[in-house]
Formats: C-alpha cells, structure tokens, sequence
C-alpha cells in the first residue's frame, strides 16, 4: 500500500503540472501583443510671438543668425524660426541699428509704446540715410 500511496501523489503532481503548464500555453496565446500610440508630431504654430520692442527684435535677429549658421539657408532658417521673410525684412533695419550700437555711446531714438515697430523702422531708415555731419 505503501507504494500506491506514493504512486498516487506524484501521479496527482505530474498531473497538475500537465495543468498548469497546458494552462499557461494556452493562455499566452489568447494574449494580444500590446498596440503602442503613434506618435502625434507637434503642432505647428501659425504664426511667432509678437515683437514690440526694439530689444525682442534684436534678440529674434541674432537667433535667427544662429539658425543660419547651421542651415546656410535664410529661408529655411527663417522657417525653423516661425517668421515670414517680410517681417524679417521690416525688423532687419531694427537690428541691425540696435546690435550695432550696442558698444556705442550714441542711443538711437527711443520707441514709445503707442508706435509700432513698422513706423519705427522706417524712422531708423530715414535717419540712416540722412547725411551725416
């Protein structure tokens, strides 16, 4: 009896291991492989932060400079920048006059906050092209 009695527990065992293992296969294949989330691409702004001062100007221009030097395109530096080629043409007298006179004792003409950046430019302008004394 003796042998039986072990007999029957091992055969018990071998029994639930056949379980557990025919469960464990069939249960890995009922399972779907996880599906990962595309990716959405960021979206793109319609158009860069507003300027108003001669300062902002000035600092948009140099990182646009920036952009340059890695491109070697303006027109796609300007595009990594969110700016329209009219606009950089409108602030490009602004920053230039401000980056230039940064080490200077001379102080361009200060921008009262009722005026644009537009009316402002061609003010630098005119005064550029006036003759010098």
């Amino acid at each position: 009896m003796k042998s039986s009695s072990s007999s029957s527990p091992s055969s018990s065992s071998s029994s639930s291991s056949l379980s557990f293992s025919s469960s464990s296969s069939s249960s890995s294949a009922d399972r779907k492989k996880k599906k990962w989330k595309k990716t959405k691409k960021p979206a793109e702004r319609p158009f860069g932060k507003r300027m108003t001062t001669p300062d902002q100007v000035g600092h948009r221009y140099k990182r646009i400079l920036k952009t340059f030097q890695k491109t070697r395109s303006v027109s796609e530096s300007l595009k990594r920048n969110g700016v329209d080629k009219t606009t950089f043409a409108l602030m490009n007298i602004i920053a230039e006059v401000t980056i230039a006179l940064e080490g200077e004792a001379y102080i361009p003409p200060p921008h009262d906050a009722g005026t644009t950046l537009q009316s402002y430019a061609k003010m630098l302008k005119e005064l550029s092209k006036a003759p010098q004394k």
